[in-house]
């Protein structure tokens, strides 16, 4: 009950301060006064004419012709013209008669205007914008200037005054009217790019639909049976045109491709001499690496090719930033990548590996010969059969041999390797019947695409590969040296990059495989419908989306806390003059907040008001406080571990019965190490509530005692400059404070004396053995006995009882002659 008045207490108190703060804003607008017009005073207006004219000055080179709207103007009747060809090379509101090379082709070139359209408005809204801004402030200047004309006519300003203000606004009403000029004629200019992008954009979508269409129709006959094929006539006019027009479409491709790119190409030939030259730098500086481990092994060898490790970087990258290539580009640059793949892969790959890879290589130059043949011709379809029948052979050769599976069995990625070998089996025969039987669409995506996916796996494989080894000769660097980081955790940069490595192009090649089979869009389709699909409970509603944003945010957030983290105590901290222990609470105070404000984002992103929290964190405050004590207890002790410091990673500590050495200090817990190796988890409110013995609070000096007994009779100053000397031998032995002797005690059977000295050496309790070995060792060099324990033992025999056990043997010994006479009398 007294909690229940306590959470309704809370709740009431709560609800009065949010109405109380609504109060309070209201009064707030209510007093708040509108701004006063700024006026400029008559001893004012010479410096401030000074001020205007620099303004002025700016406003010259603001109502200048923009360069970038001078070219859309120039390059506006090219567009209408290329524009006007491309709508007479297509119907495109009777797309059926087209296949589906020619509408992925008429969707690139219309996409490459649709591109350009975006690119003319971005520049013409942004200019719109800045000269807007200008205006607004020009308005408000002729403000200003009119207000100050009409305070210093009224305080009858000299007349050479005067005039320099007229002169001053006619000048800002001269480039005001400039201005609106500009803006007018950019909005005309904008309104005609808005209409051009709309129309643009239907085209664009009536491209896609088709193309939709196109591949839901798959599984559906293209044409006759090849054996029907084979007997019809062949047009060899139509098919001397049909080359001709791939040839001419690849052309017109390749040439919109370039000059809608053709800025960022030259930046591109830039960046990879740019990596030529750091891959060289690799080259050069592995040459000076001595005895190198197996683990590098990988890596030199793949720096024999650095002109090949080159191109194939810079190629993906190229993939990367022009996701949006042509066909015939793809193809040129699938070509261009084999060369250094071979290269790359035959100086590091097992023998047995070479030959799978020439003939994948040789499919891949077939596949793209195919590609390039005319669309349904019966050429196209004999290329395909023969493309199919090797594919077939090869994948079929490599599961009855299995030369890869010998090369990579027990190695990862090992099972991989072998179910795609049996998928791709499958796809090549299915293909083969599909072609037979005149499911061409089928046949050519199952093997086209099939070899594009394995063909994408082996070089996202292969630069994985070369990163890593790049990685691995990275860290060995003089510029890797300088951070220590590297120094002090090379293996945990190693693995955590390896990883983020693969993963990366494992989602890389997973979006490439759905690509290749055309089934990218309704796979993020079908995905965003299932996730933002919502839930709702009465006034309140949620979806996946919202559950895993919430909770990646999270992930997210703790990952870059403990990056954050990881780089403040290994390299950032670690190199500034600090009191011991406030490196540790400054990287943890920095996680925490990191992690709290992930929190409030991944609330806000889950799209949660947390307004609505506020009312209730108030009322399950008093429920906290009584449910969760302990929890909030030691959350609190740990922020006071954090900030007041009385413990820290490394300390030597006591807490009762347990001693051993800090190794974490959290936020509710603390892990100690015991000396025989065990990690206990201590709730930080023992830490804080219990009397605790920290050997290594302000330093790390601890005190040795060392006793020691010897004979009675040995020279006592003898002993005494022994132990010193014994203790200052000893390197780890501070001469400050100096070490002493002291003679304890007279014994029973010794004299005892105790050796103090001090050291700062973690590992004390191996000095203290080793000065026991050299005292052991001095004293029997001096001749100084350590005595045995000695006792006078007197043994006291008891009379009585022997002379009764005396008379038990006597009284036995004449029973036994008594017996003896009376069985010879009775004989």
């Amino acid at each position: 009950m007294r909690a229940c008045k306590h959470f309704f207490i809370a709740f009431l108190f709560s609800l009065i301060s949010s109405s109380f703060g609504q109060e309070q804003g209201l009064l707030q607008q209510q007093e708040e006064k509108p701004s006063e017009l700024i006026t400029y005073q008559s001893v004012e207006i010479p410096a401030k004419t000074e001020e205007i004219s620099l303004y002025i000055q700016k406003l010259e080179g603001v109502v200048q012709p923009s360069q970038d709207i001078a070219l859309i103007d120039s390059s506006w009747d090219v567009y209408l013209k290329n524009k006007e060809d491309l709508l007479n090379e297509a119907d495109l509101d009777n797309l059926d008669q087209y296949n589906t090379r020619k509408l992925e082709d008429l969707r690139q070139r219309w996409a490459n205007f649709d591109e350009k359209m975006s690119g003319w408005q971005s520049i013409v809204g942004e200019r719109v914008t800045e000269l807007e801004v200008e205006k607004s402030k020009l308005e408000e200047m002729i403000g200003i200037w009119q207000r100050t004309y009409d305070n210093a006519l009224s305080e009858e300003a000299p007349a050479e005054l005067l005039q320099s203000v007229r002169d001053i606004q006619s000048k800002l009403k001269k480039y005001q009217t400039e201005i609106g000029k500009l803006i007018t004629k950019d909005l005309k200019i904008q309104t005609a790019l808005a209409d051009e992008s709309i129309a643009l954009g239907i085209n664009v979508s009536k491209l896609i639909d088709a193309l939709n269409q196109r591949r839901q129709s798959i599984f559906s006959q293209d044409t006759a049976p090849l054996w029907e094929a084979l007997g019809q006539p062949k047009d060899t006019a139509a098919l001397s045109t049909q080359m001709s027009d791939v040839w001419e479409l690849y052309r017109r491709s390749a040439n919109d491709f370039i000059e809608i790119n053709k800025r960022n190409i030259a930046i591109d030939i830039f960046l990879f001499l740019i990596l030529l030259l750091l891959v060289y730098g690799f080259k050069n500086f592995s040459k000076k690496l001595e005895s190198p481990g197996n683990s590098l092994d990988m890596a030199l060898r793949l720096l024999e090719r650095p002109i090949s490790i080159s191109v194939l970087l810079f190629l993906l990258f190229f993939f990367l930033i022009y996701p949006e290539l042509p066909e015939v580009l793809v193809s040129f640059i699938k070509m261009l990548i084999l060369i250094p793949l071979l290269r790359i892969i035959t100086n590091i790959s097992h023998k047995s590996v070479r030959i799978p890879l020439y003939g994948l290589a040789t499919l891949l130059v077939l596949s793209e010969i195919q590609s390039i043949s005319p669309t349904e011709s019966l050429l196209e379809r004999i290329v395909l059969l023969m493309l199919t029948i090797l594919a077939l052979s090869g994948f079929l050769w490599l599961l009855i041999k299995r030369p890869i599976q010998s090369a990579m069995e027990g190695k990862k990625g090992f099972g991989a390797i072998k179910t795609g070998i049996r998928i791709a089996v499958i796809f090549f025969g299915v293909s083969l019947l599909a072609n037979i039987f005149g499911y061409i669409t089928l046949a050519e995506i199952l093997v086209v695409k099939t070899l594009n996916s394995i063909f994408a796996a082996v070089i996202l494989v292969t630069a994985s590969i070369t990163l890593n080894a790049l990685l691995d000769i990275f860290l060995l660097s003089k510029i890797a040296g300088k951070l220590k980081v590297v120094k002090l955790y090379p293996d945990k940069i190693k693995i955590t990059t390896g990883k983020i490595i693969r993963y990366a192009f494992i989602f890389w090649w997973v979006t490439i495989f759905l690509l290749n089979f055309e089934i990218l869009l309704p796979v993020e389709d079908y995905f965003l419908n299932f996730v933002t699909g919502e839930w709702a409970i009465g006034t309140f509603s949620i979806s996946i989306a919202d559950v895993v944003l919430f909770f990646v945010t999270i992930w997210i957030s703790v990952l870059l806390a403990r990056l954050i983290r990881f780089f403040l105590e290994g390299d950032v901290l670690s190199r500034m003059t600090l009191p011991r222990g406030v490196p540790g609470a400054i990287s943890a105070i920095v996680k925490y907040i990191i992690v709290g404000f992930g929190i409030v984002v991944a609330f806000s992103a889950a799209g949660l008001d947390l307004d609505k929290f506020a009312l209730l964190a108030g009322a399950l405050g008093v429920g906290i406080g009584f449910g969760l004590q302990d929890l909030v207890r030691n959350f609190i002790s740990g922020l006071i571990l954090i900030f007041e410091r009385p413990i820290q990673i490394g300390d030597a500590v006591q807490i009762d019965t347990l001693s051993g050495k800090v190794m974490q200090i959290g936020i509710r817990s603390s892990i100690i190490k015991t000396w025989q190796g065990a990690e206990v988890i201590v709730p930080n409110g023992q830490l804080i509530a219990n009397k605790l013995v920290n050997w290594t609070m302000t330093d790390r000096l601890r005190r040795l005692d060392i006793k020691v007994g010897v004979s009675y009779g040995t020279n006592i100053e003898l002993v005494m400059q022994t132990l010193l000397k014994c203790a200052k031998d000893q390197q780890d032995i501070l001469t400050t404070p100096a070490p002493y002797v002291l003679f304890n005690d007279f014994a029973e059977s010794y004299l005892e004396f105790e050796l103090r000295c001090w050291t700062s050496h973690p590992d004390w309790i191996f000095i203290r053995s080793d000065i026991r070995v050299a005292i052991d060792e001095a004293f029997e060099k001096e001749g100084v006995v350590i005595p045995f324990p000695q006792r006078d033992l007197h043994i006291i025999s008891d009379r009585t009882k022997e002379e009764k056990t005396e008379s038990d043997v006597t009284s036995r010994k004449k029973r036994f002659e008594n017996e003896d006479e009376k069985d010879s009398f009775d004989s």
